[in-house]
């Protein structure tokens, strides 16, 4: 069962990015350097927000030094 809860969470977690204004997947791609055949919300969310944003929009770096509890 747990690992039916964590495939729930974790598909949850990627269609909440996809419909993020501030999620732009055209622009994650180039940025981080993925294919289009790599799901580019999965990456972000498997490690890919430690080097690279969601978009041009979200300044990740200004979020963490402002919020350092996250």
């Amino acid at each position: 069962m747990t690992g039916f809860r964590q495939r729930i969470k974790q598909g949850a977690a990627m269609l909440l990015l996809r419909l993020s204004p501030l999620f732009n997947e055209q622009w994650y791609r180039k940025q981080a350097g993925i294919s289009r055949s790599t799901n580019a919300a999965a990456h972000y969310l498997n490690g890919g927000w430690q080097t690279c944003g969601p978009s041009a929009r979200f300044r990740q770096d200004l979020y963490l030094e402002a919020n350092p509890d996250v």
